[in-house]
């Protein structure tokens, strides 16, 4: 006998593959995704981070104070108004944008009786106490504002 197509047997098969596959790619997918949104907003804080080094090395005054004290708060809104930072910079995926309120601390830190220059970046709440957004490293994870915005 001739036979002139697939059965019915033979197409549910092909059907249940191509489910399985789409929904396995579907699920790799998304955890890429998120893991790249991720990376994206990291990214975004070490920038900020960045400039207000950059800002903090080219303005005496702020460089002046950061010596006496061991420590400068560098409000992000301020480094927007000296055109050290757009606020339309944001996360490519994310569409993240670094609030103004937030600050980059620029800190004097030690590791093995070695001192070093560090950042974060903190915002207050609002019983005006400091909160760590994110360590140098742009990691918001485990950021805690009191061992000085290191990562525990």
């Amino acid at each position: 006998m001739n036979k002139n197509g697939f059965t019915l047997m033979e197409l549910l098969v092909v059907i249940s593959i191509l489910v399985i596959t789409s929904t396995s790619a579907t699920i790799i997918f998304d955890s890429t995704t998120s893991s790249t949104e991720k990376e994206d907003t990291r990214r975004l804080y070490v920038n900020i981070q960045k400039t207000g080094e950059v800002y903090l090395d080219l303005n005496d005054s702020w460089m002046n104070l950061f010596n006496e004290k061991g420590e400068v708060y560098l409000k992000v809104s301020e480094l927007e108004n000296a055109n050290y930072y757009n606020s339309t910079y944001e996360g490519i995926k994310t569409n993240k944008k670094i609030s103004g309120n937030y600050f980059v601390k620029v800190f004097v830190n030690k590791k093995s009786n070695l001192s070093y220059v560090d950042t974060c970046l903190i915002s207050y709440d609002r019983s005006n106490q400091p909160h760590c957004i994110a360590d140098r490293n742009g990691n918001s994870d485990n950021c805690d504002y009191n061992t000085k915005c290191v990562a525990s």
